[in-house]
């Protein structure tokens, strides 16, 4: 799913969280997060994909903290000092905001301006799960693969594609 950057999990092989699975090399294990899933960088391999069965379990998924791989030829439109994207929990009736995310003292934090915040949604299209973005007079789409260990979105927009990791 995408390859170089930093390494953002740590240890070697590690085992996964409560409930339980391995990682794969370079993922973080101990915790695991919720529903068992593991971190790691964006230089890990990804592991098995997961399908989703409805929007609301691509939204859960995606809410958080995601580090913006450096190296995989997508520049998410995100200002050119932005490591990284928050997605918000969803709004009742879907959608919700994003803003990308810059270096702090002790770890990444909001950037600031109307540069940094945008609107998202998730859709089902043609038999794929679509991560959709606004910003004023402009809308982008992409779709999605999701791998839980380590955990990391693929986003495919217009064939070229990025590659998203989870932050510890």
């Amino acid at each position: 799913m995408g390859s170089g950057g930093t390494t953002v999990g740590s240890g070697g092989s590690g085992t996964g969280g409560s409930t339980g699975g391995s990682g794969g090399s370079g993922a973080t294990g101990g915790t695991g997060g919720s529903g068992g899933t593991c971190r790691a960088g964006c230089n890990v391999p990804a592991g098995p994909l997961r399908d989703f069965s409805s929007v609301d379990e691509v939204y859960a998924a995606l809410a958080g903290l995601w580090q913006i791989c450096p190296t995989t030829g997508v520049a998410f439109d995100a200002p050119r000092d932005a490591i990284g994207v928050e997605y918000v929990a969803p709004k009742p009736g879907g959608g919700g905001d994003m803003f990308y995310l810059v270096p702090g003292p002790t770890g990444p934090i909001r950037g600031t301006g109307f540069a940094y915040q945008r609107t998202y949604d998730v859709s089902f299209v043609a038999g794929r799960f679509q991560l959709n973005t606004q910003r004023p007079a402009v809308v982008a789409s992409a779709t999605l693969r999701y791998s839980p260990c380590p955990e990391q979105f693929e986003v495919n927009v217009s064939a070229m594609v990025g590659l998203i990791a989870r932050f510890p």
